[in-house]
């Protein structure tokens, strides 16, 4: 196959199976694994190599899809997504990112919520509602 016509992405050259570029060892790739209670997560096929990177399938009582996956291997965040759920039951809707341990975290930066709150670089200020908007 010429060079121009090779594809960049790494998980379009994978087996069947595998899902995303390992974003810590750089050299595997995420895989869906299930787990004996019946759930499920994404780890990378380089565990006996070392590699212990892993993803939860579900992130407060949301199934992150494959495309969300990609998006945070390769990106390290992924847009909004919408539909968690919080300990109190409430529906929010975050980014999800990647910190400095490659933890999976929530990003709030610039999402609005219930109108007179914005998320604003993880921290919420309650907007004055007199403020002038100009």
């Amino acid at each position: 196959m010429p060079k121009n016509e090779r594809t960049n992405s790494a998980y379009e050259k994978a087996p069947p199976g595998l899902i995303a570029g390992c974003p810590k060892c750089e050299d595997g790739m995420l895989r869906r694994i299930a787990t004996r209670s019946g759930g499920s997560f994404f780890g990378c096929n380089n565990y006996d190599k070392g590699c212990h990177f892993t993803i939860p399938a579900v992130i407060a009582g949301k199934t992150l899809n494959l495309r969300s996956i990609r998006e945070l291997c390769s990106h390290g965040s992924t847009s909004l997504l919408i539909g968690f759920h919080s300990k109190t039951g409430q529906l929010f809707n975050s980014r999800l990112r990647l910190d400095e341990a490659l933890r999976v975290v929530f990003d709030f930066a610039g999402i609005s919520r219930q109108g007179n709150t914005v998320l604003s670089g993880g921290r919420i200020r309650a907007q004055n509602s007199e403020a002038k908007h100009g």
